[in-house]
């Protein structure tokens, strides 16, 4: 007797309408109905428990399911309206592509609705609503709901064609509920306390939001919404997590709150003296000691002038700005966190580090670039992505570079001893130093000679990576290279491909 009805058996069975699970089936496995969407009625037996996760994701992206109906003998649920009940919490399941809901249920269950041909939905008695449970109910255009404590993680995600929500009284809102509906312009969230992360991410249609009654707002909650214009906030506000704006860069935050405060254009959080948000034109107040993670992520300028008082940089804080290629890090700033300023892409960037002693977290400059930076006002540091043992940063001193067809790119290095006690060791020994990619050009080598093709320190072809190769040498070859101390050059050998 078959007793489960395993993973997928009828996914995307397009020609499936009406279907009987037969007497003896216990379990409905993950995804077994899924995509059926000309799948109209489902008949569940007596013996039914329930599905395998424990929810019936069974069948969601099932468009047209209408009936649902349970045996009446089943002792776990029940059927009302085409809803799916279990007995005694008040919860529906799993329910049809007319909304319904039957008097008493205050709770609908994760994926119950997934995918559905819904074109309407008012909530009037529902307290909780699980995960994924309308998501990508493309059909749905508008939604009330009032007095729900919690809507779930991806509830509407991809709901396409929502164009308005209204939502009154609502306590918290989960991360990424009301992701990526990209036609979604009207939203009006009376009472709505917490807002989670990524609630409202790549939302391309919304242009002004009223937040007057929001205390906590996520990360990321309303990124990549690229026609965000207005957005206000109240006292009410208390806590902020990461950008929660980035990638949504025409936004304008009005706000009147003790904590936090618009300067600069910047979005200031005045107990901690810290930047959440930056943008384009983005002037950073001297008084600041903290640039948040994420704060700058995709903004896109050559260079901003950082406070002379900072003493750290969050991770991720200037991350895909490919335009920047000058900063000067002041010698107050004690921590540079990791990747803080990645970009996804080969770029070349000066840094200027005044006297900068303090912490420098792996990868904080991982762009597959070659730098040029300073710790003294008269030397220049270049170094590239380093893969070094431990935390350690390796440097070379005085990068030379040189510019074709508006690319830059390293011409020479400089190398001096960094101890003046050891003046034939240039390079930590161990270190791996990581040169960029240069477009049409293969690098063979380095040689002692200008203009010299005679390669005098070999080169790896580390790996290529999105289009672009690395080449890389270690300290112990350019150690070996001189033979007495001082300051000598190497010429970078590029050969046209």
């Amino acid at each position: 007797m078959m007793t489960t009805i395993p993973n997928a058996t009828f996914k995307g069975c397009i020609s499936l309408i009406d279907f009987k699970v037969p007497e003896g089936v216990h379990l409905i496995s993950n995804h077994a109905f899924s995509n059926c969407t000309n799948l109209e009625s489902i008949y569940l037996p007596a013996t039914f428990e329930l599905s395998q996760s424990g929810n019936l994701n069974a069948f969601q992206d099932c468009p047209n399911l209408k009936t649902i109906i349970v045996d009446e003998k089943n002792p776990e649920y029940y059927s009302d309206m085409n809803c799916l009940i279990k007995r005694g919490d008040n919860t529906v399941i799993l329910g049809g592509n007319e909304v319904t809901i039957p008097d008493g249920i205050d709770t609908i269950g994760e994926y119950a609705f997934a995918g559905r041909n819904i074109e309407m939905l008012n909530l009037t008695s529902i307290k909780v609503i699980g995960k994924y449970a309308f998501r990508g109910c493309s059909s749905l255009t508008d939604i009330q709901l009032e007095g729900v404590k919690s809507i779930g993680s991806l509830c509407f995600f991809n709901c396409s064609n929502l164009t308005a929500i209204q939502l009154k009284q609502v306590e918290t809102i989960r991360e990424k509920a009301f992701s990526a509906c990209l036609n979604l312009t009207d939203i009006q969230l009376e009472g709505v306390k917490s807002i989670g992360s990524e609630c409202f991410s790549n939302c391309s249609s919304l242009a002004d939001i009223h937040l007057e009654d929001v205390e906590a707002i996520g990360d990321y909650a309303f990124s990549k919404c690229k026609n965000l214009n207005n957005v206000y906030f109240l006292e009410k506000l208390k806590t902020m997590g990461k950008n929660p704006f980035m990638q949504s860069m025409n936004v304008n935050i009005i706000i009147d709150n003790t904590k936090y405060g618009m300067e600069g254009n910047c979005l200031i959080d005045k107990e901690e003296l810290s930047v959440i948000i930056g943008f384009n034109n983005s002037v950073i107040p001297d008084y600041i000691l903290e640039i948040k993670d994420y704060a700058f992520s995709y903004c896109s300028f050559e260079t901003i002038t950082l406070p002379p008082h900072l003493e750290v940089i969050g991770e991720y804080a200037f991350y895909g700005n490919d335009k920047l290629d000058y900063i000067t890090i002041p010698s107050s700033v004690q921590l540079i966190k990791k990747h803080a300023f990645t970009t996804p892409k080969p770029n070349i960037m000066s840094v200027i580090l005044n006297e900068f002693t303090g912490i420098l977290e792996n990868d904080a400059f991982y762009n597959h670039t070659i730098y040029t930076t300073s710790r003294r006002e008269e030397s220049t540091l270049g170094y590239g992505h380093i893969h070094s043992i431990g935390m350690g940063l390796g440097a070379i001193y005085n990068c030379e570079l040189k510019e074709e067809n508006e690319e830059k790119y390293v011409y020479a290095i400089t190398f001096e001893p960094p101890n003046p006690e050891n003046p034939n060791i240039f390079c930590q020994p161990d270190q791996l130093y990581k040169i960029c990619h240069r477009e049409g050009y293969r690098l063979v080598g380095l040689s002692k000679d200008k203009d010299s093709n005679h390669i005098d320190v070999s080169i790896q072809e580390l790996h290529i990576e999105g289009g672009y190769r690395f080449y890389g040498f270690i300290g112990k070859d350019i150690n070996d290279a001189f033979s007495e101390g001082g300051t000598h050059t190497l010429y970078i050998v590029w050969e046209k491909e």
